[in-house]
């Protein structure tokens, strides 16, 4: 079994952030739909947006890479029939459904890892009312039939790529249509965000006291657009920062940005971290670190990170809101807890979140990340305060999300290897 093996924690230094894995896979689709070749740069090249170019690829559209820039010539709207790999990106997958749909193609669509158990419920039971015919509510599925325009009402509880996937779809539709939400929205930054780069490739979307209009017949127009930094993934920066003697400076992040995830900023000042902004890099290192509690419905990905903070903060925390995380790459929160639990942390799960009791330090153990690219690096975040090495199944699964997680670790002076054992 290959593995991860941490030996040594990050001590300080500087960091470059990746680029925000969402807005890397609305950059794209976006410019797959336009009319004209686009530019999108600072672009990783994870898995999860290999998945998304499978889409742009599989509907005769192409793509060149270099330096970080992708070149992205738009798909071929005469093509009505083909097959995707959606690998094991949920957004990839949830984004392109309705996307198909509007276009009139028959799809086959494939996946793998925990993707054909991610529910499709929403889509195969809402969609066939549009015009939309499916052979099955999970991956391996079919799907052909022409979507029509009209009134989609979704609850607001659903996952947030349901709704950005009507709102990529419906603007191409002959006739006008409404996104009716039900009840209290969830994660509603990541909708905004579809908003703002749908505007950015020339479509707007109006938001109405239900929900969202949006006009039919609108035409997604060529961009050249720079991709901001991930919040998400600088949780675990802050995470290790939080518990270095020296400052970690995370760097790459837009601080007026919209989303979701940059609100872990403010939960970090709460527990306690010393954490100081000098023009626009977020400077933080160890305090006197408290417990809290957090409601993370708006910001789940956070969660492991954040979680594994806790861990070691004196006393009782409880994460709540965070029960999509479920049916994620892993169950996260079943995952980070028996990961922790394995180090001699002392996390309980609860239906839709964790309560933490922190201790001083953790204990080296071989733990599995299933597979889940946000459970290994949050276990490589608290190595600082973990006596002896850990040893994570799993390794590459850092690739998904952030291929070069490890180097990072090792500039900031961590010690991490690829153990392969053939």
């Amino acid at each position: 079994m290959n593995y991860a093996l941490i030996k040594k924690g990050p001590i300080g230094g500087d960091v470059l952030i990746p680029p925000a894995k969402s807005y890397g896979h609305r950059s794209i689709i976006s410019a797959a739909l336009s009319n004209e070749p686009s530019l999108i740069h600072n672009v990783d090249m994870s898995e999860d947006m290999k998945a998304t170019l499978n889409f742009l690829k599989a509907l005769g559209g192409s793509f060149e890479y270099e330096n970080r820039t992708l070149h992205i010539n738009p798909i071929n709207r005469n093509i009505k029939e083909c097959e995707i790999d959606c690998g094991e990106s949920g957004s990839t997958l949830r984004f392109i459904i309705p996307i198909l749909a509007s276009l009139g193609v028959k799809a086959k669509l494939t996946g793998k890892g925990r993707l054909p158990e991610r529910p499709l419920t929403l889509y195969t039971e809402l969609l066939p009312s549009f015009g939309v015919n499916f052979t099955s509510n999970h991956l391996p599925l079919e799907l052909s039939g022409q979507l029509k325009s009209g009134i989609f009402k979704l609850r607001g509880d659903v996952s947030s790529q349901f709704i950005s996937g009507l709102l990529f779809a419906l603007p191409m539709l002959n006739g006008d249509s409404e996104i009716e939400i039900i009840g209290s929205l969830e994660s509603g930054a990541y909708i905004d965000m579809t908003i703002e780069m749908l505007k950015l490739y020339g479509v707007k979307i109006e938001k109405i006291e239900k929900g969202y209009f949006v006009k039919g017949n609108s035409a997604y127009k060529a961009s050249d657009y720079t991709v901001e930094g991930d919040w998400s993934q600088a949780a675990f920066f802050m995470t290790m920062g939080a518990l270095s003697e020296d400052y970690i400076n995370v760097q790459g992040l837009n601080l007026d940005s919209i989303q979701g995830d940059k609100e872990t900023l403010k939960l970090y000042e709460k527990i306690g971290a010393d954490i100081k902004n000098e023009n626009g890099v977020i400077k933080i290192k160890k305090g006197k670190l408290n417990p809290i509690n957090a409601d993370m419905h708006d910001m789940p990905d956070a969660v492991p990170a954040l979680a594994a903070l806790l861990s070691l903060c004196d006393g009782r925390s409880v994460i709540s809101g965070a029960k999509r995380l479920r049916i994620k790459e892993s169950d996260r929160l079943k995952a980070i807890s028996e990961a922790i639990n394995a180090l001699g942390g002392k996390i309980k799960e609860t239906d839709d979140g964790l309560i933490i009791d922190g201790v001083k330090k953790l204990k080296g153990n071989f733990v599995s990340s299933c597979n889940d690219h946000r459970i290994l690096m949050a276990m490589a975040s608290v190595k600082k305060e973990t006596e002896g090495e850990i040893k994570l199944t799993d390794p590459m699964c850092v690739n998904k999300s952030y291929p070069g997680f490890y180097d990072d670790y090792k500039k900031l002076g961590g010690e991490a290897d690829v153990i392969y054992m053939g």
